[in-house]
């Protein structure tokens, strides 16, 4: 009997090249949608220490891809969003004879990837201070991440006023629960 399993299917937009200049609306779900992040209180939101170390590592994006800008950025219980802006991107092509998935989905993916794996690997020093390697390693994020395209200033200017507004809006968010 062969095990069928389901295909995946990528949340980018088939056949937009990802490594072209240009604004991305871009969500990262925790694992599980799991509040690993911090609380919201009376609209504030408050970080645990995971929820630092996201907040910090977004920050250093521009340090390790000098063609990224970053606009507005928020980190929720479960997830964060951010405005990232492709600025003569250069795609970093994978070793020779070592594929990556990341390639086929562009330079968009490549920063995402590192910044998650950036977290992660600094979550995990928190959980093994001794710096032994962890039998179980946090996880932290869940697989892959929605982008949007941003198209105009209008679409620009709404996104910024949802993540802005996101903490106060809380209870009414997608993620919430």
């Amino acid at each position: 009997m062969t095990k069928s399993f389901p295909i995946r299917r990528s949340p980018r937009l088939q056949g937009y090249d990802y490594s072209q200049e240009g604004a991305y609306f871009v969500t990262i779900c925790t694992h599980g949608r799991e509040h690993q992040f911090g609380v919201i209180q009376d609209g504030e939101f408050n970080p645990s220490a995971i929820g630092t170390i996201a907040f910090e590592d977004w920050q250093m994006i521009t340090s390790h891809y000098p063609s990224v800008e970053l606009d507005l950025f928020v980190v929720m219980p479960n997830h964060v969003h951010g405005i990232v802006f492709l600025v003569g991107a250069e795609f970093i092509p994978p070793a020779a004879n070592q594929p990556s998935p990341i390639s086929k989905y562009g330079f968009l993916s490549q920063v995402i990837a590192g910044y998650k794996a950036g977290v992660t690997r600094r979550v995990n020093k928190l959980d093994n201070p001794t710096g032994r390697i962890n039998p179980a390693p946090t996880k932290i994020w869940q697989r892959s991440f929605h982008d949007h395209i941003i198209r105009n200033d209008g679409e620009l200017n709404r996104i910024r006023e949802y993540v802005m507004n996101n903490p106060k809006l809380w209870e009414q968010d997608r993620f919430y629960g």
